[in-house]
């Protein structure tokens, strides 16, 4: 496992859009766990019992605790996918112990075949990695298109292929 600077992991996420959008680390919500290794768990207040429930207050108090992230932060990690909703437009850096556990992410029904969900971009050992995503219905696996491909996947097999 490799150490990151926060900066280093925002600038390889602005490599790896798709759409050549360009992420700020202040608009960039982070997993509890993420939060948890930046500031000591200690210094990582309890959510509010008021608005535990209610998502985007949620998001607001996270991007709260972390507004004067500077960049120079760093975590240490292998895996992290940056899951960018551009319905709402709210981006999440999530750390992942194992790729397995990243995939299986980046496959369910709120991954990247999800209609709210933009981009998910991955970063592993500190860069970014490129993938392609297929389906397979009816023994006929095709190349997912997030443009194109609107369609029920809910009886497709999906499955990952990592690119150099």
């Amino acid at each position: 496992m490799g150490n990151i600077k926060l900066k280093d992991l925002v600038e390889e996420i602005n490599k790896g859009s798709l759409y050549g959008y360009t992420y700020e680390l202040k608009d960039i919500i982070f997993s509890r766990n993420l939060l948890f290794e930046i500031l000591g768990e200690s210094n990582v207040p309890e959510i509010p019992k008021n608005i535990e429930d209610i998502h985007w207050q949620v998001d607001n108090f996270i991007k709260e605790i972390s507004k004067d992230f500077t960049g120079e932060e760093i975590v240490n990690g292998k895996y992290f996918l940056y899951d960018y909703c551009g319905h709402s437009g709210d981006g999440y850096i999530i750390k992942y112990n194992t790729l397995a556990k990243m995939e299986e992410c980046i496959l369910c029904a709120g991954g990247i075949t999800n209609m709210f969900t933009t981009e998910n971009i991955v970063i592993i050992d500190s860069k970014c990695k490129k993938y392609n995503i297929y389906y397979t219905i009816e023994d006929k696996k095709h190349l997912f298109n997030k443009e194109l491909d609107n369609l029920n996947l809910d009886k497709a097999t999906l499955s990952i292929e990592w690119l150099d």
